[in-house]
């Protein structure tokens, strides 16, 4: 739980060298409207799970042992900053040569488009 919210944290800012990932979050409420909801259904979903006796309640070590490991992501997310971006020149994405056949989400929504135009052909004709 308590990575995914580091990690969320951590996306606020990508640039190299720029640690401070806080910088003007008090302007974005819905960034902390996001962090609630999700801090409130991993705790709907821990207190279900344990009600319909799906999962057990978590010890005080295993929750030090999450907040940890959120706190080493935070950390990373840090240290990753300071790795030149040059070292990773050699990936690239070119979003105007992927085809509509790569993998069946795109087909799918494809398909969806093409509906979509058909009916709206036929109501204006």
């Amino acid at each position: 739980m308590f990575m995914s919210y580091a990690n969320m944290i951590n996306s606020r800012s990508v640039r190299e060298k720029d640690l401070n990932v806080l910088k003007n979050a008090h302007k974005h409420l819905l960034f902390w409207v996001v962090l609630a909801l999700m801090a409130l259904i991993h705790g709907g979903m821990l207190q279900i799970g344990t009600s319909l006796q799906m999962a057990d309640d978590l010890t005080a070590a295993q929750w030090w042992t999450s907040l940890g490991c959120g706190v080493f992501t935070l950390a990373l997310g840090a240290l990753i900053k300071f790795i030149p971006v040059k070292h990773f020149e050699f990936i690239t994405l070119d979003l105007e040569t992927v085809s509509d056949t790569d993998n069946f989400l795109t087909r799918g929504m494809k398909r969806f488009g093409d509906k979509l135009e058909e009916g709206r052909g036929a109501v204006a004709k």
